[in-house]
């Protein structure tokens, strides 16, 4: 049995660029050629690189040569690489592999994760929850570290965190705050990023909070009542959906003045704080309690209900009830008997 010769073949590589910047895809392609009087070379290449086999490749005819390409997605790190293809044959060509070549990656500047959006959950007897959502994996370790979460009232007041949970399919860290946040009150959200155990992507690479498209720097925005998610229904049906929706809307215009008020103005820029430009300026702070002497103890100048108020406080509750309901007509009186206090739809106290 006379067995057919075949004809050798050559492969040829082409050069990728070089350098390639960190992260940019790669793109490899070499050609085949058979000798004169041969057939166009058909088959399939597979590349190498560092060694390792990519998928193997069905050569296509460009132009009358017979090409083979891979767009390389993998991640190579910074430094050498080598790259080399390999011709399997067919059953008239012999197999045949290139020359090696060696692909060098520059560095780059590799940024950290930044927070791409903050949303709030829980209104009314629902618990309190802030959505952080990330633009990439984050390390979970770092991620679910409660010490890198600061939730802070504008009076300075710290709430703590309960749990922080990761969720590396979203990319989204849950926080939990140990009790209900008041949705009428304003708050700032810190998440670190800086230090050896800040916010950190799978890399190592520390969070990008401020923005500045390098690593190792805080987060701090700003909690209100517009990042809420209400959802597509709420208890009470449609026309509840409708009040708590107004509602909400008074609440966010509200927080927006306030907000703006406390943007300092131009003229006011450079002042120590506290000092604006009012009549009242320099003038000694009244006490609290106006009936209070100034060389009395803690002990004796508290402050005494004005006469008829647990009266007052009867009539509001036999009117109401004493539990106070979710509806816009529910009332209840504060602490010392000054006014009645209205408890809207969103299940929070506001004045």
């Amino acid at each position: 049995m006379i067995q057919a010769v075949k004809a050798a073949s050559a492969i040829a590589l082409e050069a990728p660029p070089n350098p390639v910047p960190y992260g940019q895809p790669l793109t490899l392609t070499s050609i085949v050629v058979a000798p004169p009087g041969a057939s166009t070379p058909t088959g399939s290449v597979v590349f190498l690189v560092d060694g390792v086999e990519q998928a193997p490749v069905l050569i296509q005819v460009v132009s009358g040569m017979a090409e083979a390409s891979l767009s390389y997605t993998g991640l190579l790190a910074a430094g050498s690489h080598t790259i080399q293809a390999v011709y399997l044959g067919n059953s008239s060509l012999d197999a045949s592999c290139s020359s090696v070549s060696i692909v060098n990656v520059s560095p780059g500047v590799v940024d950290g994760p930044q927070v791409a959006d903050v949303q709030r959950y829980g209104y009314h007897a629902l618990p309190t929850s802030f959505v952080v959502t990330f633009n990439e994996p984050l390390n979970p370790a770092s991620a679910q570290d409660t010490a890198n979460y600061r939730i802070v009232g504008l009076n300075g007041a710290v709430e703590p965190i309960a749990s922080a949970v990761y969720n590396a399919a979203t990319m989204t860290v849950t926080l939990y705050p140990t009790k209900q946040l008041n949705l009428h009150l304003i708050y700032h959200l810190t998440i670190i990023g800086t230090g050896a155990s800040g916010v950190a992507d799978v890399s190592g690479n520390l969070l990008d909070g401020a923005r500045t498209g390098q690593p190792g720097s805080n987060y701090v925005g700003t909690l209100t009542a517009s990042q809420l998610v209400l959802g597509a229904t709420v208890p009470g049906g449609p026309a509840q959906q409708a009040k708590v929706r107004k509602e909400l809307s008074q609440i966010v215009a509200n927080q927006t003045k306030q907000l703006a008020k406390k943007t300092p103005r131009a003229k006011d820029a450079g002042r120590p704080e506290g000092q604006g430009r009012g009549r009242s300026q320099g003038r000694p702070r009244r006490l609290e309690n106006p009936g209070q002497d100034r060389h009395q103890g803690p002990s004796q100048g508290r402050q005494h209900e004005p006469p008829g108020c647990e009266e007052k406080a009867k009539v509001i509750e036999g009117l109401f009830g004493s539990g106070g309901g979710i509806g816009p007509s529910s009332f209840q009186t504060d602490i010392h008997c000054r006014r009645p206090v209205r408890r809207d739809n969103l299940g929070y106290l506001g004045k």
